[in-house]
């Protein structure tokens, strides 16, 4: 299905616009700017008509699917993180609308069926072709890629990038880029081949004027109405992307509240994580009974009624700060991420390898899953508070912490949900032998200390209110190779062994250090504002539950950079 040369120029102007989907984007979220979200349509119309005309034919169903996709762009432009090209999440918006909307059509024709004889095509379109239906399989085996190779596909193949432009767009090299797009061909390949087909990258189809103005008119007119269908089909898409964002994870929790601790929260049990990409594919219909349809909204609804008070909090508390971040003009790029990804290694002493492959496990979370849940919102709460101020006393505090006299220590951390007669056991048999303390570091149930052993940064001294002083106390009380008494702090019992006592460094000097140590003073300062910032961004907000969530369990951070 080849573009037309029309569609072709169009894209190829739209292209060559030197404003990036991200800047047209920012004008239309501050500025509500038509001629900018326009320019988005007419760029990325001609991908998301293909999908939806595919599914649906060359019928007003496709239309209300086109219309149906932008609107959830208008909706969520907000949280979309890929905005440096936004063609393959439209391409995923897109291929989930249109199988709505054929579905939905199914079974108003299952209906109609009842009172007329008339027959009907299967989908219901007579515009179709077999050329149509071949196009929709690869779309179908398309969406099933993992999201690296799929964007890789629709940013060259569909939508005909260079190779150069998108690996720039992905933050990749050609060579990565092209590693991806062979793995997508050869896996794209199999699938067709086992639905006997080859291979036929669709091309662009080209949107009529009438169209493009009918859907940027729907989205920057808050007073115009938009017809049933397309409203249906936006919510259903918006109801979907809700459910899923329901099982974020508790790790965001701890976040949203500010810790000056890395988040590993509450008591993660060990869990098979669903192919994301096979979700995107999971039908409409997700079972029969007795020949009748079990709907996914129906099955959406039971996990909302299941999961949605264990895990509305974690998503209110998310969304509070986004909305917060997109009236402050406030944004993350992927490059402060990146830095954020590498301050958390650091903060628990495991290797960035380590901590993706050992530590987020644990969690059930993927690296990309760890940046857009918990990184992306604490690094917008960060910038929200803006600058802090330090003074030479702050300087001087962390000068002797860093520099003066250190423990290093081993430890151990009990969840308060265990029994304490079992703590008291397990506790008196690591005092009394130094490879049972090793044994249950390496096997506590907090992931991060288990990781590094229960091994923690060395501990200065200061004087401070945070929760990590009983801490420092019981280790400077300690000769090496002693055992504390057992700890009662907020985070759960502690046992604190010492290692060794790190004497000062006689080779640093205040003075010359005082200008390393700005950064640091600031983000400690930084992460004790900040609870109190969301409390008052939560009370602005003005929030109301209308799903009760479940009381909040205490959390089990672990030391992060200090």
């Amino acid at each position: 299905m080849a573009a037309t040369t029309t569609t072709r120029a169009v894209q190829s102007a739209a292209r060559h616009d030197p404003r990036t989907d991200a800047d047209l984007l920012s004008l239309f979220l501050t500025h509500h700017d038509q001629a900018a979200f326009a320019a988005l349509v007419r760029r990325h119309g001609p991908l998301v008509y293909g999908v939806c005309r595919r599914a649906l034919g060359a019928t007003a169903d496709a239309d209300d699917a086109f219309q149906a996709t932008f609107l959830v762009l208008v909706k969520r432009a907000a949280t979309i993180r890929w905005r440096a090209n936004l063609g393959p999440w439209l391409f995923g918006v897109a291929h989930r609308v249109a199988a709505k909307a054929r579905y939905h059509r199914s079974r108003r024709f299952a209906l109609e069926k009842q009172v007329d004889a008339m027959p009907h095509r299967e989908d219901g379109s007579p515009d179709r072709t077999d050329s149509d239906d071949l196009s929709r399989i690869f779309d179908e085996e398309l969406a099933k890629l993992p999201d690296e190779m799929r964007r890789a596909v629709v940013l060259c193949e569909l939508q005909g990038l260079s190779r150069q432009a998108a690996a720039k767009q992905l933050r990749v090299s050609e060579g990565t880029l092209s590693s991806r797009l062979g793995r997508a061909r050869r896996k794209l390949a199999t699938a067709l081949a086992g639905r006997g087909l080859k291979v036929a990258v669709p091309g662009a189809v080209g949107v009529s004027v009438t169209l493009t103005g009918a859907t940027v008119r729907a989205a920057c007119d808050p007073a115009g109405v938009v017809p049933a269908g397309v409203s249906y089909l936006v919510q259903e898409a918006l109801k979907a992307m809700t459910i899923s964002k329901l099982t974020a994870g508790a790790v965001l929790a701890a976040v949203a509240v500010g810790l000056t601790w890395v988040a590993f929260a509450g008591d993660p049990k060990p869990t098979a994580k669903a192919d994301p990409a096979k979700a995107e594919n999971v039908p409409d219909v997700v079972a029969t009974v007795n020949g009748q349809d079990v709907t996914k909204d129906e099955f959406g609804e039971y996990l909302i009624r299941k999961y949605g008070a264990k895990e509305i909090e974690v998503f209110v508390n998310k969304k509070i700060i986004e909305q917060a971040a997109t009236k402050a003009k406030v944004s993350v790029n992927e490059k402060e991420i990146d830095a954020g990804l590498t301050a958390d290694t650091k903060g628990i002493s495991v290797t960035r390898d380590d901590f993706v492959k050992v530590v987020l496990p644990k969690y059930g979370k993927t690296e990309t899953e760890w940046r857009e849940d918990v990184l992306l919102p604490r690094l917008m709460l960060e910038k929200l508070n803006g600058e802090v101020k330090v003074a030479d006393d702050d300087l001087k505090k962390l000068f002797e912490l860093k520099y003066g006299e250190q423990r290093r220590v081993q430890m151990i951390l009990w969840d308060k949900k265990l029994s304490k007669v079992m703590v008291d056991g397990e506790y008196l048999r690591a005092k009394g032998n130094a490879a049972q303390f090793d044994t249950v570091a390496r096997n506590q149930s907090n992931p991060g200390l288990a990781s590094a052993k229960g091994l923690i940064k060395p501990l200065g001294w200061k004087e401070s209110a945070d929760s990590d002083q009983k801490v420092r106390d019981a280790a400077f009380g300690l000769d090496p190779q002693e055992v504390s008494d057992l700890l009662d702090t907020e985070q759960g019992w502690v046992a604190v062994k010492l290692i060794e006592i790190i004497p000062p460094r006689t080779d640093k000097k205040f003075e010359d250090e005082k200008a390393n140590l700005r950064e640091e003073a600031a983000n400690e300062k930084m992460q004790a504002a900040i609870p109190k910032l969301f409390a008052r961004l939560k009370d602005e907000a003005k929030l109301t539950y209308h799903i009760k969530p479940e009381p909040k369990l205490k959390l089990q951070p672990v030391p992060s950079k200090k």
